[in-house]
């Protein structure tokens, strides 16, 4: 039996950077972690296009908290695409898994002259965040497994081959495959390290059978 299967997978890049404990840039916003991760368990770090989930406490200038999720379901947005405010997507850029920090976010970086009035927040106020990131999806370009006779599925990873039985013509699925059953220890350099998760977002385009060959 051979399928053609067109598919994005996302997976961990080596971090490579020193971490800072603490900064302030140029425009006011204030970053401390409180939280550091190794650097030998910091396997990847967040940049712009990440799909990030996220813990987050905000408080007022005297502590009082005005909103939290910690202990709830992760937020999730894309990083560097303006589906949060401005002051949040530089906080969350450069980060660990597991990574906690205090951020300190100037009105001009955060609701502005708006403000929300829905958490009271008044135009112009300085937000204080608790921040953690919780987890982070990155794709990269996939193989296009697609030639005229189309592949195997005993070619691909097993994670793959599980993944994809009992699949319909047409039919699409989202699946995470542990490393045991992708790559294992050894990776696939240099895109794919050792112990890399894979996320794919798989189609089954057109399935053939030995007969019909």
């Amino acid at each position: 039996m051979f399928i053609v299967v067109s598919l994005l997978v996302a997976t961990s890049l080596v971090f490579a950077e020193e971490q800072k404990l603490s900064w302030k840039d140029d425009d006011g916003l204030e970053v401390k972690i409180i939280k550091p991760i190794k650097k030998e368990k910091c396997t990847i770090v967040s940049q712009e296009g990440d799909v990030v989930e996220q813990f987050y406490k905000l408080s007022d200038k005297d502590g009082k908290e005005i909103g939290s999720n910690f202990g709830k379901k992760p937020y999730t947005f894309t990083l560097g695409k303006g589906q949060v405010i401005a002051g949040m997507d530089r906080a969350m850029t450069g980060m660990c898994i597991g990574e906690k920090r205090k951020v300190v976010i100037p009105g001009h970086l955060g609701f502005g002259s708006s403000g929300r009035e829905r958490d009271s927040i008044e135009k112009d106020q300085t937000l204080y965040y608790t921040v953690q990131l919780v987890d982070l999806f990155r794709a990269v370009p996939g193989d296009k497994w697609e030639t005229e006779e189309g592949i195997t599925i005993e070619q691909v990873i097993k994670g793959m081959d599980i993944a994809m039985t009992g699949m319909c013509e047409g039919e699409r699925r989202k699946v995470i495959i542990p490393s045991d059953f992708g790559y294992g220890d050894e990776g696939r350099p240099p895109q794919i390290p050792g112990k890399a998760r894979l996320y794919f977002d798989i189609t089954l385009e057109k399935l053939i059978k030995k007969d019909e060959l």
